[in-house]
């Protein structure tokens, strides 16, 4: 399946549960979020068939595209922010890792308008040679939280999650330690996972 949307679409359909429009909706949004809007590899012919009933059944995905835009926009103190986390990502594995990392003060100022993960990783994967990105947001008590984004040719999301103890699917995936270990420590082991798994993947 290419997202628990279309497993919880396909469940319903086989024991005729009745979908309102307003479910899906809910399943379109998740479908959509979780294929990087039908773009990566986890998107099948039955996807795009899923599309279509939730379409014919009257769910307005064009409507439903600008309710996300407008959600999504950003004050210009966002913007601001968003253009010094830029300046401050990190860029290894030859370029196809790229990091930041947030202190426990940005995100208390930031983190109530606009989450910065998905304020800057769609922009990381966006530059060349950029497969995969991962965004750290240390905590004061010492825990720290990741999100990994990966482009569609780079298939390891879950996997590096998995070096830490969480999971997720091959495009979007995080992990969260609470061990207290140093915020150097950390990026070393991500970007040593990191070039193991682009070494043992398969990616195109």
């Amino acid at each position: 399946m290419s997202s628990t949307g279309e497993l919880i679409f396909d469940i319903a359909k086989s024991l005729d549960w009745p979908l309102s429009i307003k479910t899906l909706e809910f399943l379109m949004n998740a479908l959509l979020a979780d294929t990087q809007g039908l773009s990566n590899s986890l998107t099948t012919a039955d996807t795009y068939r899923v599309m279509a009933y939730m379409i014919e059944s009257g769910v307005n995905r064009s409507a439903l595209e600008e309710a996300r835009r407008k959600q999504t926009k950003m004050s210009q103190s966002i913007f601001k922010y968003k253009a010094s986390l830029i300046t401050r990502t990190e860029f290894y594995a030859d370029g196809q890792l790229a990091y930041v990392s947030l202190p426990q003060s940005e995100i208390n100022e930031y983190s109530p308008s606009y989450n910065p993960p998905a304020l800057i990783q769609p922009d990381m994967l966006q530059t060349e040679g950029v497969g995969i990105c991962v965004v750290l947001k240390h905590y004061a008590d010492g825990h720290v939280t990741a999100s990994i984004r990966c482009n569609t040719n780079f298939p390891i999301a879950a996997k590096l999650a998995e070096q830490f103890g969480s999971g997720g699917h091959d495009y979007a995936a995080g992990f969260k330690l609470t061990d207290n270990q140093e915020p150097e420590e950390i990026k070393r082991k991500i970007i040593s996972a990191t070039i193991d798994l682009l070494t043992t993947t398969e990616v195109k």
